[in-house]
């Protein structure tokens, strides 16, 4: 069984580039970050969840999954703008919790779930942005980045 899984794991992945574990890992971040933000995202400060930032958050999940099937490079741009929309959206939607925590005021600090929902986010949006920059041409082809041999016969 282990074997099979193995061999169904490496064709799927065989012929993909790094830029599929990024887009992979993307989908892991903002998938974390998504449930976070549902079940710890109403306060104090925000009585109810922000639409927008849920469904920039679903859009995000949609593309990467899509992305880590097809690898287009134009969507893994795309896919960053969502997750950095989404992101950037989430720290709006708490804005009234932002300040009134660097105000100081009534003694409020980050818990532990904001901080891991923000960082998930970050997290998501960096490692779009990364597998949109290592995305080559071709699913798998080094050839963009190998040395002729040409180029050596001159030195």
């Amino acid at each position: 069984m282990k074997s099979f899984l193995r061999s169904i794991w490496s064709s799927a992945t065989g012929k993909r580039g790094i830029s599929f574990y990024f887009s992979l890992a993307c989908l892991v971040c903002m998938t974390i970050a998504l449930i976070l933000y549902n079940t710890t995202g109403v306060t104090t400060f925000t009585p109810e969840l922000s639409g927008k930032v849920l469904a920039l958050m679903y859009a995000c999940i949609i593309v990467s999954a899509l992305v880590c099937v097809f690898e287009i490079k134009i969507a893994k741009y795309a896919l960053y703008m969502l997750c950095l929309a989404a992101w950037l959206e989430h720290l709006l939607s708490e804005s009234f919790f932002i300040s009134n925590v660097f105000v100081g005021i009534d003694g409020n600090s980050f818990g532990a779930e904001f901080i891991c929902t923000v960082v998930f986010g970050l997290l998501g949006w960096a490692t779009a942005l990364v597998s949109a920059i290592l995305q080559k041409d071709g699913a798998g082809n080094d050839a963009e980045h190998s040395v002729p041999a040409t180029a050596n016969a001159e030195d």
